[in-house]
């Protein structure tokens, strides 16, 4: 593993409790609640640099968001 994903193995992650959330869908005017589990959320996104890193690209000095994945 490079040093550069080593760097990144302590990234700080915030616990999400489980619950129960009411979605809602505007077009159609239908509310239904989901339950979902607890999770660990990144508290700021994955940028390009850290993807290309976890997959060996070389690009770098990109600190957009990754999208579309």
């Amino acid at each position: 593993m490079s040093t550069e994903i080593e760097g990144y193995l302590d990234y700080p992650m915030v616990a999400i409790p489980g619950g129960e959330i009411e979605l809602r869908d505007d077009r159609i005017k239908r509310r239904w609640k989901v339950q979902f589990k607890p999770f660990l959320l990144a508290p700021y996104p994955v940028t390009m640099d850290l993807s290309n890193a976890i997959i060996n690209n070389s690009s770098q000095g990109d600190l957009k968001p990754v999208v579309n994945i």
